[in-house]
């Protein structure tokens, strides 16, 4: 089963550019130092993948970042009258 991303009904007739960029948005405020490496969308289906960086240091001794390979969820789209974009 599919999870549901809600979103406000306003967004829904706005070009599909402008909605992408809200919900990019959201999910950068969701995964705090994460990258979003895939955010797909077709028709009521939004299809997000979230790589997380994990901080190590090297075999010289310097601080650098990990990627953590994530999964890609799809999210069935839900307009309904809130004023922000939430996980249902």
């Amino acid at each position: 089963m599919n999870k549901k991303l809600l979103i406000p009904a306003r967004l829904v007739f706005k070009p599909l550019i402008q909605m992408r960029s809200d919900i990019r948005t959201y999910f950068e405020k969701e995964h705090p130092g994460a990258e979003i490496v895939r955010l797909h969308f077709v028709e009521n289906r939004c299809f997000v993948q979230v790589e997380g960086r994990e901080i190590e240091y090297s075999s010289y001794h310097r601080l650098q970042y990990r990627l953590i390979e994530g999964q890609t969820t799809e999210y069935d789209i839900i307009p309904r009258n809130r004023r922000e974009i939430a996980e249902a």
